[in-house]
């Protein structure tokens, strides 16, 4: 068997003829997506590959990007056959609105919808997560604050940006916020209490989400990455550069920058927090059309904020059921934490906070068990 044999068979032996080119697969998060590096003897090999690969497919090309390829290595992206060659269509145009937001993301080479197969810059091994656990926070604030103005650019696009990409046409509802929230829920009383919810909890659940869902849809609905967290910021060059992007669509304002700043894979101090918030708030006055007011957007953060921990912790136990990628639920218990201390700093949660507190003890406890 060829060691190719994972690409469709018209790339699989445009690489066989290749003798000296490298191929890693790459370890994805709960993406169903397959990576591979590619290394080449030089830049230009790299190049006559693409070229040959455009030709081999006998396909109408349906995507060059403008820059060729520099660097001797390139990443494979293939995606599920199922519903590739969409998937494949909004990774592109996805990544050229936000490019054109003067926003940096991966050079997409090459694009054959119909295959699912997409060849793009390489952008190395090193994500926001990966720069604080190895230069500690102090040295990420930077990058962090370089992708609070990126986010902002996304929002508020120059009046020369055209608002024709695909994420304009897809929002957020609430009822897509409430399912995840239900969906988090029963994965958690299924994993980790082991029990049927109590009376109480499900009442407070049915009124509370509601609640959050609807809050969250009040507010201004501007473009969304959906995933802006510190594993989506890969470090090239000293700048942050933006990936995970094709399930992007309108929704609230503060859903992005509650994903980045409580962001369950990384231990940000409350001040750290604040800090970040306000250089979003002063990049958001200055780029608004409305009157913000700041109290109002305490509260929307926090509704958000919500939403988007519970939901995460629904992924990391989706992951455990599937026995795949278990290291992920090491996060559980910071994701309940984050949410929790966003209900008790939102009036009317009080019930939901005293819940999430009982079932933060008991995520610890399961992660107790869960790595013994």
């Amino acid at each position: 068997m060829s060691k190719h044999s994972a690409f469709p068979p018209r790339i699989e032996h445009v690489l066989d003829a290749i003798p000296g080119v490298s191929l890693t697969k790459l370890r994805g998060d709960v993406s169903t997506r397959q990576f591979f590096r590619l290394q080449f003897a030089d830049s230009q090999e790299a190049q006559e590959f693409l070229h040959t690969c455009s030709e081999a497919a006998e396909l109408a090309q349906d995507f060059a990007g403008l820059d060729k390829p520099q660097e001797r290595s390139l990443i494979a992206m293939l995606l599920p056959e199922n519903g590739s060659a969409r998937a494949s269509r909004l990774i592109v145009d996805v990544g050229r609105y936000i490019q054109s937001c003067g926003v940096p993301v991966p050079k997409t080479y090459l694009a054959i919808h119909q295959m699912g197969f997409l060849v793009i810059e390489d952008l190395g091994d090193t994500r926001l997560i990966d720069l604080i656990e190895q230069a500690g926070l102090r040295n990420a604030m930077d990058i962090y604050r370089a992708a609070i103005e990126y986010l902002v650019r996304m929002q508020f696009p120059s009046a020369e940006v055209p608002r024709d990409c695909t994420a304009y046409s897809y929002s957020f509802s609430a009822d897509r916020f409430l399912w995840e929230l239900n969906r988090f829920t029963e994965l958690f009383s299924r994993i980790v209490l082991k029990r049927k919810l109590s009376q109480s909890e499900q009442s407070i659940i049915d009124r509370d989400f509601r609640a959050i869902c609807s809050e969250m849809m009040s507010q201004e609905l501007l473009f969304t990455h959906r995933d802006y967290h510190s594993r989506n910021l890969m470090i090239k060059n000293g700048r942050p550069c933006v990936i995970d992007f094709q399930d992007a669509r309108l929704g609230p304002i503060l859903y992005d920058i509650a994903s980045l700043i409580f962001d369950p894979y990384v231990a940000l101090g409350r001040d750290d927090q604040q800090e970040l918030f306000d250089h979003y708030f002063s990049l958001l006055v200055a780029r608004s059309r409305n009157d913000l007011r700041r109290l109002g957007l305490n509260r929307a953060l926090c509704v958000c904020t919500i939403q988007r921990c519970l939901k995460a912790a629904g992924t990391y136990l989706s992951v455990v059921g599937l026995r795949r990628n278990s290291e992920l639920v090491r996060y559980l218990p910071r994701a309940l934490a984050n949410a929790l201390q966003a209900a008790r700093r939102s009036a009317g949660l009080v019930g939901l906070g005293n819940m999430l507190a009982h079932w933060l003890d008991a995520a610890n406890e399961f992660l107790k068990a869960h790595q013994s």
